[in-house]
This record gives structure tokens, sequence and C-alpha cells, in this order.
């Protein structure tokens, strides 16, 4: 697959080194690579052009950047300092989950599952399959808003705003296994070519593992969440439209579909707070 975001973060960041370097060295564009100029200043923008610059540096133009910018090395060039690293950590890793939850991605559900670990994300992945699941069955009378307050699209808005926060929280959780991955991903990755195939090698390698230990245990309140909403959520259109169940059915279900809500905003508060000084643990780093 693709790392769109993950490659065009990797590129801008650089990009930027790179342009630095020139600035400080008062460093000409010719002077550099006097046989086509114009590359280099596609590079310092951070973009990969599929004829000129594929893989943004060129083996040729990087040995001159390497030399004539006075890079130590090719991590140096690629990776930048030890300093610069721990600055990007974040955003490299944003970028990367961003890719490996779009819709193509064949990383998607081990990665949701991770995200998961997040409550609000737990929360509202589990409605956004419930109202998945309701659009399928396309055997109800009326729309999806007309049972649950908000329809699908809503209920994908509310994942997307929680997204950040759970992708924020989760590398809490990985910072330093993160952080290890990637410095042995990047000792080992000295050129830019074949980089979706070199990603998808450190991903499956090694991040999928990392991933895979911060799924919720089947017994933690995240998992609980996703079965008492997945479980719960489901009966109300068939409440609202009186079939397969009695009355009786009815009060009992409606009763349970209110303490399910109850509870469920009862523990997203208490997980908040936990949250909350997580969070003040990983700025303190």
């Amino acid at each position: 697959m693709e790392f769109k975001s993950t490659k065009e973060f990797i590129y801008k960041t650089t990009g930027a080194r790179i342009s630095k370097r020139i600035k400080a060295l008062n460093i000409s564009h010719r002077s550099i690579y006097d046989r086509e100029s114009k590359l280099i200043g596609r590079i310092r923008n951070g973009k990969a052009v599929k004829k000129r610059n594929p893989y943004l540096l060129r083996n040729d133009v990087q040995k001159e950047l390497k030399d004539k910018l006075c890079f130590r090395n090719d991590f140096h060039l690629l990776w930048g300092t030890r300093e610069e690293v721990d600055e990007y950590l974040l955003p490299l890793f944003q970028s990367l989950i961003f890719d490996m939850i779009s819709s193509d991605s064949i990383y998607l559900e081990v990665t949701k599952d991770a995200l998961c670990s997040y409550f609000p994300y737990a929360r509202w992945s589990a409605y956004e399959k419930v109202f998945s699941t309701s659009l399928l069955l396309k055997q109800h009378k009326y729309p999806i808003r007309y049972y649950y307050g908000i329809d699908d699209g809503d209920a994908v808005s509310y994942l997307e705003n929680v997204t950040a926060d759970a992708i924020f929280y989760l590398f809490g959780l990985l910072h330093s296994e993160f952080e290890r991955s990637f410095i042995s991903f990047a000792n080992h990755t000295d050129s830019y070519k074949k980089f979706d195939r070199k990603i998808s090698e450190w991903v499956e390698q090694d991040l999928i593992s990392l991933l895979k230990n911060c799924k919720p245990s089947e017994s933690s309140l995240n998992a609980r969440i996703r079965r008492l909403v997945e479980e719960d959520y489901i009966y109300i259109p068939y409440i609202n439209e009186s079939k397969s169940f009695s009355s009786q059915d009815n009060s009992t279900i409606s009763d349970l579909i209110h303490a399910t809500y109850e509870y469920v905003e009862k523990l997203e508060e208490i997980q908040a707070k936990f949250n909350q000084k997580k969070q003040h643990q990983l700025q303190m780093l």
C-alpha cells in the first residue's frame, strides 16, 4: 500500500532540513547540483515529481547534498540529529497512523483495534458500526436519524473528531517502543528509494506487534463498552417500530439502553480524567 501522508511528512521535514543548511552556508542551488539546479528547489519544498525525483532524493543528488552541505552521513541528511528525531516523532507517528486507518489500508482493523485503547474512540467506533449495520440491513422504515437522533454521517464525523486524540493517546502508550523501532528503521534506511515497500516491511515486522499489544483485552472497560453499544443499540429501530417484541419486551429493552447510555457516559468521564493525567505526564517527557 502507499503511505502517502507518511512520505509527505518525511519529505517536507527533509526538505526543511536541507533548506536550513543551504541558508546557513549561503550556497546556491547551482553550486550544489549544476546539472539541474531547479531540482534543489523542489527538494527544499519536499516535492517528489514522478519523472524527475520520484523518491525526492536521487542517488546522485543525495551524494551532492551530503557532501556540499556538510552532512555527516546519510542518516544525518535523511533523518536529522537525535534531537530533531525527538521533535518530529509525534507528527511522524500521527502521519503513519492516519495512513494505516485509510479506507484502502490493509492494516485498518488492527490499527482501529489499537485506537480503541482510547475510550471515546472505542465508544464512537461502536456507534459507527451499529449505524453501518442498520444501513446494511435495509429493513427499517425510517432514516437512521429517526431512531438515534444522529445519522451515520454524524457518527463518522464524531469518530474523526476523536481520532486525533486517540492517536495522541496511543503515542503516549507506545512512545518508547516506537522511538526504538523508528531509530532502528532509520539506521537501516539510507535512501528513500522504494520507500513504500520499506515502510511496509517496517510496519509488518515491528509496528503491527506493538499495535496488537495495545488492543483492549476482552475484560477491559473499553472492550465491554464496545460490546454493550453494539449489542444494545442495535435494538433501537425495532423498539421504535414495535417489531419482534411485545410491549413488555420494549419497556425492558428501553430501560436497558438507557442504563447502557448512563453507564457509558460515567465511564467516559472517569477515563477523561485519567487521560488528562497521562497527557500531562507525556508533555513532561
